[in-house]
């Protein structure tokens, strides 16, 4: 049974338009894209990219870690394991940023002196309790605005209280002798409280008497003073 309808092509291009407008846009693209890679490159040269990236290569160092010995670290039979350090600090490692910085109170005193009225702190009053919704098993906290103090009034603060530990009988701590356990007098000071604006202000105060400060935080409960307290 011949077919009555021969189709001498099955499969015809019904828009032969849309598929020559389709590969011209191709084309083109291309064309756009090679445009702009040549172009990158000839900023590239012309800002002298090839220079500055021998220059990066050259300044890298050849290794960013290096080891410097060995340390004693491990259970009785094990190997020493390896120690690392920095390139860059290869030899020494950085004891202080600035020569003038040897202890946490000349810190201190470098920032009050340079940066006077800058802001040192920033904290909330906290100012009462309040239950949000009917129900609640436990209030809210409600602060203030935000208040702030600045690197010479923290000096202040401190000095003033370093001044009153004195007044009360505390004292520096002996500087004979590098273990802590061995000296003995007035000179320890346990805070107890939670992080807070009174809290830098106590631990500052101390270190300006060459005072050791030891803390017990407040969400510890008292049987973690008891214990703090128990230390020698």
């Amino acid at each position: 049974n011949p077919n009555p309808n021969p189709n001498p092509n099955p499969n015809p291009n019904p828009n032969p338009d849309r598929s020559t407008m389709g590969l011209v846009a191709m084309v083109v693209l291309h064309l756009v894209g090679l445009i702009l890679a040549v172009l990158d490159f000839s900023l590239w040269l012309l800002t002298l990219g090839p220079m500055w990236m021998v220059l990066k290569l050259l300044s890298r160092p050849g290794k960013q870690v290096v080891k410097v010995g060995e340390g004693d670290v491990n259970d009785e039979g094990m190997p020493p394991s390896p120690v690392y350090r920095l390139a860059g600090a290869r030899d020494a490692l950085t004891a202080t940023y600035d020569e003038s910085v040897g202890t946490v109170y000349d810190l201190l005193s470098r920032s009050a002196r340079l940066f006077a009225e800058k802001p040192a702190q920033a904290w909330r009053a906290f100012e009462k309790f309040v239950y949000l919704n009917e129900g609640d098993r436990f209030p809210a906290k409600v602060f203030g605005d935000i208040q702030t103090a600045t690197y010479a009034q923290l000096g202040e603060q401190a000095h003033a209280f370093g001044a009153g530990l004195r007044a009360m009988g505390m004292e520096p701590m002996p500087e004979a002798g590098d273990d802590l356990e061995d000296k003995s007098g007035p000179f320890k000071m346990l805070i107890f409280e939670d992080t807070s604006a009174e809290w830098m202000v106590a631990a500052q105060g101390a270190f300006t008497q060459s005072m050791v400060v030891f803390t017990a935080y407040a969400t510890l409960g008292m049987d973690a003073v008891v214990d703090a307290v128990q230390v020698p």
